[in-house]
């Protein structure tokens, strides 16, 4: 029993196992859940928004539990694009609500950040606030660590207005209770 799982833009399909998927995610359990399944039997599932590459990256930890981000291979080279393919894998996790995926992407995520010295790009800071939730772990981690280690890049950003209005939001309240005095009660 299989799923057929229809990504990207460019309509790819992926077949995965029934089983071995909805062990992990929950979204793929709960499609299990609702059809009844027979031998030789394939469901269907769009994910339009979620890049083929994510999706096989998924896939290969599911099969294997190791997390590989395949070289680049696109025209315009990202600068940042092993942490882009973590971030957009992060995302699928959400998607797919996969929470021990997402904790060992964001663990990976926070390893190949470490010896970062530069500003994550605006692209990849929005990516990040529009597909995921006040409270993420994605976002909570990439604006601490965006205005703990580089909040001189921060304020020039800032001021050339190139981060979404949402992420200000979040650094603001970050930084103000940073610099709150804390009270005895």
């Amino acid at each position: 029993m299989m799923f057929s799982v229809r990504v990207d833009k460019h309509v790819e399909f992926i077949f995965v196992c029934k089983d071995l998927i909805s062990r992990t995610s929950a979204f793929f359990r709960s499609i299990s859940c609702h059809n009844s399944w027979r031998p030789g039997l394939t469901i269907p599932v769009d994910l339009p928004d979620v890049e083929a590459e994510s999706f096989r990256v998924y896939t290969h930890w599911v099969n294997t539990g190791k997390l590989v981000i395949e070289p680049c291979r696109c025209e315009r080279f990202h600068e940042f694009h092993e942490q882009k393919s973590f971030i957009e894998a992060f995302i699928l996790g959400d998607i797919l609500d996969d929470q021990h995926y997402r904790q060992h992407v964001i663990g990976v995520i926070v390893a190949s950040l470490a010896s970062r010295t530069e500003f994550l790009p605006g692209d990849l800071i929005s990516r990040i606030w529009a597909a995921t939730q006040s409270g993420s772990p994605l976002r909570n981690f990439a604006l601490r660590w965006m205005l703990v280690k580089h909040p001189d890049s921060f304020t020039l950003r800032v001021e050339n207005h190139a981060l979404p209005k949402e992420f200000l939001a979040e650094a603001l309240s970050f930084m103000f209770e940073r610099s709150a005095p804390e009270t005895d009660e």
